[in-house]
């Protein structure tokens, strides 16, 4: 049987480890998360390796209570997504969502690094709603019609424009950053796939789910310049220091956190 991991988590590799030791997921981690998700909402079919990063990692983070409790999971790139049960309970996008074609096989869970932590959580989801997303998308030069043009191109053999024509030209464009976050885009896909144990590579080469998770980007994006969920990459952050949007959302966390300290201070 695959997911091998229901057994015992793989090794890291240590070329590609975040810098931060996975610490165990205890009874009380798990009683403790399935009373605090009140958004993102870790999918019950994900296997849980570990906690990536707890309150208290961070001595100068004041917006955690320095209690211990998880604020990254790291979890396994292969599950199953196939409930009848639920299925039959659900309808239309929840029906499918536990209707998976490839029964119980199974199948990629690109989110190495999950945010759980319900204050931060809020916090970064109120930057998303604010637009930050389309702000450091803009920063990292991602133009999303731009990129499935040329995507149409490639196919149709017509290519005719260079990366550099295909690349956001405002002014707010940091070429030096795109290159540092497709590098972690990359570093990203090279740890989901050292998670996996020698069966499951073979099980995800044989049914093709090995560019899902070894080749593409954080959280399975396809684009290594773009942004999409700012948890994702504040997790990656949290945990390895290594992920650029995750530490613009961070500084962005800090200043607002000063500035409301100050307010309640009379600074």
């Amino acid at each position: 049987t695959v997911i091998t991991s229901r057994r015992a988590a793989p090794a890291r590799d240590p070329m590609s480890s975040p810098a931060r030791a996975r610490t165990p997921f205890s009874d009380a981690d798990k009683r403790w998360l399935a009373t605090h998700q009140h958004a993102k909402m870790l999918d019950p079919g994900v296997i849980v390796l570990g906690v990536a990063h707890r309150q208290g990692d961070e001595d100068d983070h004041p917006l955690t209570r320095h209690l211990n409790l998880p604020t990254v999971i790291e979890c396994y790139p292969l599950r199953v997504a196939h409930d009848p049960s639920k299925a039959a309970k659900g309808s239309g996008f929840s029906a499918a969502k536990w209707d998976s074609k490839s029964g119980e096989a199974p199948v990629p869970w690109p989110n190495t690094f999950w945010l759980v932590d319900p204050t931060l959580v809020a916090k970064v989801g109120q930057l998303e709603h604010e637009g930050l997303v389309a702000k450091y998308n803009k920063t990292l030069g991602f133009k999303p019609r731009e990129m499935e043009r040329r995507e149409r191109e490639i196919a149709a053999g017509s290519l005719s424009r260079s990366d550099e024509e295909v690349v956001n030209k405002d002014p707010e464009y940091d070429a030096a950053a795109a290159r540092e976050f497709a590098r972690q885009h990359e570093a990203y896909g090279s740890h989901r796939w050292s998670l996996l144990s020698e069966e499951d590579k073979a099980f995800a080469t044989e049914r093709g789910f090995d560019v899902v998770i070894r080749d593409v980007g954080i959280g399975g994006l396809r684009y290594k310049n773009q942004v999409k969920c700012l948890h994702l990459h504040y997790a990656h952050w949290l945990v390895t220091r290594d992920n650029i949007v995750g530490g613009w959302v961070h500084d962005e966390l800090m200043k607002r956190a000063a500035a409301t300290r100050g307010t309640t201070t009379g600074g």
